[in-house]
């Protein structure tokens, strides 16, 4: 069964700032991925700051289907099968399907390729939306597995989480992705893991060595190949696997941390945060439309100052479009708690 102490409004915190950060490091992957290319055209300590921040904000992707695991496996008992798709797919598809329209009258207006109904499905409209498509599908399988889990119990989940694993970081791919299932499953199993000092230092550890692996194999293989290489910046890669389970389970040991230490006006921002958290992801995609040379300038301090303003432009957006009745229903930026 799932403990987790929940807050007056049905609420985990810690789930929330999960989600948040997940978010949070898209846009970093996406202000960093301008810079880790350059190999030539940065001095060594400059690629090496742009390799840091790639390699930190790898996890985004991992942490944010280990966020809908441990959220949404544990409900599967406690409603339908239809309940859950009208409830969840909702949250997503209306979110999809307005920002959808909106980067493809962009991209009709800036004379890209007009877009299809198969680009929307597949998540091509423009880069990032690939992702929705892959959550779509966990969330069309989730109610399954859980079935599966009710019949065979937890032999299910660690065979399955044996061989995924294996078929993640093998290099397999899966239609949707969905190789990366394997997180999705993950998330609920160390979401429940007891709370404690040595589990925390544990996850922490776990979290510094596949970040300290990325980092250094990525520099090392560049090296050897004279130009980046990003092997190791893969979500299926050892070492990013390594980085997101770690980086997960430090998270889950820290909820009564959160729960305990942050006033209720904090809980209240960060549950509103994260109820918009897929709208503020469309709209950091915005900010990339914008053609200017920024990646001259030292990565040391531009990457995360433009993450930190590209990530308050993009709530600051959704926020406005919160103001608007007709705006906020169709894009679901009027979730609020």
């Amino acid at each position: 069964m799932h403990s987790f102490k929940k807050n007056d409004k049905g609420r985990l915190v810690w789930l929330d700032i999960s989600r948040i950060l997940a978010i949070f490091l898209m846009v970093l992957l996406h202000v960093s991925a301008g810079y880790v290319p350059l190999w030539f055209e940065q001095s060594l300590f400059g690629w090496t700051a742009s390799n840091l921040f790639a390699s930190l904000s790898r996890i985004c992707v991992p942490l944010l289907i280990m966020v809908s695991g441990a959220l949404l496996l544990p409900k599967m008992e406690k409603v339908g099968l239809w309940q859950f798709y009208q409830k969840r797919l909702a949250r997503l598809v209306r979110p999809w399907l307005f920002w959808s329209v909106v980067f493809g009258v962009i991209n009709v207006l800036t004379g890209n390729e007009a877009t299809s109904i198969k680009r929307l499905i597949v998540g091509t409209v423009w880069t990032g939306f690939w992702l929705l498509p892959v959550l779509m599908g966990m969330y069309v399988a989730a109610p399954f597995f859980a079935k599966g889990e009710k019949y065979f119990g937890k032999l299910l989940v660690w065979v399955y989480l044996l061989v995924g694993t294996w078929v993640l970081i093998s290099g397999i791919h899966l239609p949707l992705y969905f190789e990366y299932f394997v997180y999705f499953v993950g998330g609920k199993i160390l979401a429940d893991f007891k709370t404690s000092s040595l589990a925390k230092w544990i996850g922490f550890g776990v979290w510094l060595i596949g970040l300290f692996f990325t980092t250094y194999l990525t520099f090392n293989l560049s090296l050897a190949n004279r130009g980046f290489v990003s092997t190791y910046y893969g979500f299926n890669s050892w070492t990013v696997f390594v980085m997101s389970v770690g980086s997960f389970l430090f998270l889950a040991q820290l909820k009564n941390f959160f729960e305990n230490r942050l006033s209720a006006t904090v809980k209240k921002v960060v549950a509103n945060l994260s109820l918009i958290s897929f709208q503020i992801y469309f709209a950091h995609l915005l900010f990339f439309r914008i053609s200017f040379s920024f990646t001259t300038l030292p990565a040391m301090i531009f990457i995360p100052v433009y993450t930190l303003l590209i990530f308050g432009g993009s709530w600051w957006i959704v926020w406005l479009m919160g103001k608007n009745n007709f705006l906020a229903k169709l894009s679901g930026a009027e979730e609020r708690t």
